[in-house]
């Protein structure tokens, strides 16, 4: 219900038949919807203007960047953002050194990677990390089962290795090198 007529004579007659002011009965309403507007705009994050300089854009982004990482979030240029996932899951190019690219390309394994890195919408440039990744892994691990096999194999070479491997993890631990 609007304003009573007494009521809407005594705002200024610009502004009496504003669309916004017909959810108002009385004065009241009008002065409770002002507070609660006033500490809603105290919430809201403002938008540099459009002609605004860029180190006053930079200067928002910080400030802003800080209050939403309070909140536990955080505000990344569009820029920074890779782009999405490939057309399809069969599109992602990875290159493994000594590898043919045919042997990559037909893959099982990645095959698999290919289509979970599709599904959840991974760039090309960060499913290529990952591989990447693995493979390093995967060829440190082979270099250590190596290094056992020279050793003798087994639970013996395993046990010639095991305090060296452990007296190396506590020095990691301690800053240290190992001996």
């Amino acid at each position: 219900m609007p304003l009573a007529e007494d009521q809407a004579a005594l705002l200024p007659e610009d502004i009496r038949s504003d669309p916004s002011l017909q959810s108002f009965s009385d004065f009241g309403g009008i002065a409770k919807g002002f507070i609660e507007t006033k500490a809603l705009v105290g919430r809201s994050i403002q938008l540099p203007g459009k002609d605004s300089k860029p180190e006053d854009v930079d200067k928002w982004a910080g400030e802003t960047g800080a209050k939403l990482k309070d909140h536990g979030y955080a505000m990344v240029k569009a820029s920074d953002i890779p782009a999405g996932a490939p057309a399809s899951p069969d599109a992602y190019e990875f290159k493994i050194e000594g590898v043919p690219p045919e042997v990559i390309k037909g893959d099982k394994i990645l095959g698999e990677f290919r289509a979970v890195a599709h599904e959840m919408g991974m760039s090309n440039e960060r499913a290529a990390k990952l591989v990447d990744w693995y493979i390093n892994k995967a060829r440190q691990q082979q270099d250590a089962e190596k290094q056992l096999a020279v050793l003798g194999g087994g639970a013996e070479a395993l046990g010639k290795v095991a305090p060296f491997i452990q007296a190396s993890r506590d020095a990691a631990s301690s800053g240290k090198a190992a001996a």
